[in-house]
């Protein structure tokens, strides 16, 4: 069974640690942290913790608000940005998650779940559907944004600060200078994932028919389709020719650039909620708060990530471009269902 033991750190620089938020005024924004934690996980081969701040208690002259971060993108295994809903970020460094910084100003009455793509350690993005902005390395600066499309939160992926695609029911386009809306006829099935790779500076978009479009030299190609026409929420690329994909019945699928073949069923019993690759050799799936790895001709069974699993959600997980190794943010609820603290982990197969 999974063990979990807590520790309790003291305070944090900067920042006056506390358990719970007043209202408060102020005519310059300030934030306190709640008590940091590190935290040890036995019994999952390969995870480990990392100590993790327990939320943002922001404090501005207009409302109070708590944030924690959810999604994760890692340019490299020592550098990682985690996002929350406020507009907060959080920054790894291959020891320890910073305290969390602004990032983007967001309105009292903004409750939405931000994506984040981080290619290299000089360009993020982070964008919502109607508000972002671009780290150049040093600092964030705001980005006009207008996404097309029904759905929520867009999912998002960079190969470069020049291209980016972001998926939220329609097809956008970061070109380097503004985010352009892709033609409706693009995907004709509509829009169902999209995957960027910095080692080629290509991406693929696949709609809901398995119709695949490949974005090269500033150009869409028809690539192909897959076979039987699943949809496949879940894709990964390290180039346009080399791409993994986990499609709504749990099959696994690979792509050489020119064809979709299917390499294996999944482990699982529904279809986990996010993947991230390494490489098409090695990826990390999760759901709810249990996680699985692929090594490249089968997935692993699936592995509990805390051991009381309905007060945990897995928010975000992120393997660095060629690496064999994954940060994640896990969310621990408390008994009424409210967000109560993260937790910062990390995965290496332990024969590596």
């Amino acid at each position: 069974m999974l063990v979990a033991a807590v520790v309790l750190s003291a305070s944090l620089a900067g920042c006056n640690t506390q358990t719970s938020t007043s209202a408060k005024s102020s005519d310059h924004p300030t934030h306190t942290t709640k008590a940091a934690v590190s935290r040890a996980i036995r019994g999952a081969p390969g995870w480990k913790s990392q100590s993790l701040s327990i939320g943002s208690a922001v404090v501005t002259s207009n409302y109070d608000t708590e944030d924690l971060p959810g999604s994760v993108s890692c340019a490299t295994k020592d550098f990682c940005i985690a996002t929350g809903e406020t507009g907060y970020v959080w920054k790894w460094n291959g020891l320890h998650w910073s305290l969390p910084t602004k990032a983007i100003d967001v309105t009292p009455s903004f409750r939405g779940a931000f994506a984040v793509s981080c290619p290299t350690p000089i360009f993020c993005m982070l964008i919502t559907r109607d508000q972002g902005a671009i780290f150049d390395g040093h600092s964030w600066k705001p980005v006009e944004v207008n996404l097309e499309g029904s759905g929520g939160a867009p999912s998002l992926s960079c190969a470069s600060s020049e291209l980016c695609l972001a998926e939220n029911g329609s097809v956008s386009l970061w070109n380097g200078h503004e985010w352009k809306n892709q033609n409706e006829n693009l995907l004709p099935n509509g829009s169902a994932s999209v995957a960027c790779a910095s080692s080629d500076t290509s991406c693929i978009a696949v709609d809901a028919g398995g119709i695949t479009r490949a974005y090269r030299h500033g150009a869409w190609i028809d690539v192909g389709s897959i076979p039987t026409s699943p949809i496949v929420p879940l894709l990964f690329c390290a180039s346009s020719d080399s791409c993994l994909g986990l499609d709504e019945n749990g099959g696994t699928w690979r792509f050489n650039g020119t064809e979709w073949s299917q390499v294996a069923p999944s482990e699982s019993t529904e279809l986990p909620e996010q993947m991230d690759c390494g490489s098409v050799d090695f990826c990390v799936a999760t759901q709810n708060a249990e996680a699985m790895v692929w090594n490249g001709s089968n997935w692993s069974t699936q592995v509990p990530l805390y051991p009381q699993q309905s007060l945990a959600d897995a928010s975000g997980i992120s393997c660095p471009p060629g690496s064999n190794s994954c940060v994640g943010i896990l969310q621990i609820f408390d008994g009424q269902g409210d967000l109560s603290s993260d937790w910062g982990l990390s995965y290496k197969p332990e024969n590596s």
